[in-house]
């Protein structure tokens, strides 16, 4: 045939539901590309627990690229993951086909559910207490937020599994839904996180400037950090949740640190004799 092809489709996640489908960059080294022809199908998991699209598409769209227009329209019927199919023609019927995702995604968030949890620590809304300077494991601090975030769209619509090989053309691999299942917790793709002794009231710390985040790899919903600490310190943690769509959920909580006992002063201690003091010869409160 003659093809020197591009693998772009122009199509991944969308939050509007009427698209832009487009190929671009395709040649015919002997004729020229004429027609393309777009195929829409709804992914949906097969037997082998593999994404898959089933005949026949929900719709059909034809771009002449002889004419005036770069790209053709369709409005997707609900939220979930397309695959669209463009077969590339050129004026004597050779065909090429190349595959890309469309994640459909208008209105989901990220919802939170369970605390954080600093192990071995008493919580107080986001103040979290340490009566210990070390631990068996030295000065290693655990922090977990399991069940925390979740994303239900992502979790109960099945987008972010593998998607079953395209064996009659090529894939268009761009793009953050790739034809690999997406490795995700609750639906959430990423976690970034920052850590650092402040300075701060029994609040958190405001945020100055854009903080330098880190990832927690691999992606997992706890953290051991080293944290050597005096008592009074204060440490702040930051942990970011994000979702395939780009959507971000920020905690901010604060450690402190505090060995030291209540002190009482043994001569301003006076015991008064709780009788007598209502209606009753014996009264208690």
């Amino acid at each position: 045939m003659g093809y020197v092809v591009s693998d772009k489709l122009n199509a991944f996640l969308f939050q509007n539901a009427t698209v832009e489908l487009g190929v671009f960059g395709w040649e015919d080294e002997n004729n020229m590309v004429h027609y393309i022809y777009f195929d829409v199908y709804r992914m949906t998991s097969n037997v082998n627990g593999e994404l898959d699209f089933q005949p026949p598409p929900l719709h059909t769209d034809r771009l002449n690229t002889q004419g005036s227009k770069d790209t053709v329209a369709y409005t997707l019927p609900s939220p979930g993951l397309y695959s669209v199919i463009a077969r590339v023609q050129d004026t004597v019927n050779n065909t090429a086909l190349a595959r890309g995702l469309v994640l459909y995604d208008p209105d989901s968030s990220i919802e939170t559910s369970r605390p954080i949890n600093v192990v071995g620590a008493r919580r107080v809304g986001s103040n979290y207490w340490l009566s210990t300077l070390v631990t068996p494991a030295g000065n290693d601090v655990e922090i977990t937020w399991e069940g925390r975030y979740h994303n239900a769209f992502y979790e109960e619509n099945d987008v972010l599994g593998p998607v079953k090989p395209f064996l009659e053309g090529i894939d268009d691999r761009s793009g953050r839904r790739t034809f690999q299942a997406v490795h995700n917790l609750g639906g959430i793709v990423l976690f970034n996180y920052t850590f650092g002794t402040m300075d701060c009231p029994m609040t958190p710390c405001p945020q100055t400037g854009d903080p330098e985040w880190q990832t927690v790899t691999p992606l997992t919903e706890s953290l051991t950090l080293s944290m050597p600490r005096t008592n009074g310190d204060t440490f702040t943690f930051r942990l970011k949740a994000q979702d395939l769509s780009g959507d971000e959920v920020i905690d901010s909580i604060n450690i402190h640190v505090d060995i030291t006992a209540p002190v009482v002063d043994p001569n301003g201690v006076e015991m008064l004799r709780n009788t007598g003091l209502g209606n009753l010869p014996f009264y208690s409160r």
